[in-house]
């Protein structure tokens, strides 16, 4: 009977971790009155977002996920109040993204597999 135990105790120890998703893409998109940051991975990543307001920041960990090509700043994206897109490997399994606002926004946020939406009404929109 311990035998059997052990058996199965190995067994679950031999087994491979999941890979983490891969982050295949992120887009800040016009919406109508709205901007949109998506999100694009390979699998089911699960996010995390949080607001800071002085510099006016949006944070957004990725959890079980990393991005390999996806790595740096990207300055300049004027649109809907992102200045600019810092990324990195916060740690090994997990994406950090960091979006520079001209302004703290309200926002709304929406998941499925693979992909994960965060949207907010662009400064000056009535």
């Amino acid at each position: 009977m311990m035998w059997q135990s052990l058996v199965a105790l190995a067994l679950v120890a031999a087994r491979p971790a999941p890979a983490p998703g891969q982050v295949h893409e992120v887009g800040v998109l016009p919406a109508g009155g709205d901007t949109e940051i998506v999100v694009i991975t390979d699998s089911s990543v699960e996010a995390r977002e949080f607001l800071l307001a002085d510099p006016a920041r949006l944070i957004i960990d990725l959890y079980g996920a990393t991005a390999d090509e996806l790595r740096g700043a990207y300055d300049g994206i004027g649109r809907g109040g992102v200045v600019r897109l810092r990324s990195s490997q916060f740690r090994s399994d997990v994406v950090r993204l960091v979006f520079d606002l001209t302004q703290v926004p309200s926002y709304e946020t929406a998941a499925s597999e693979g992909r994960f939406v965060v949207r907010f009404a662009n400064p000056g929109a009535a």
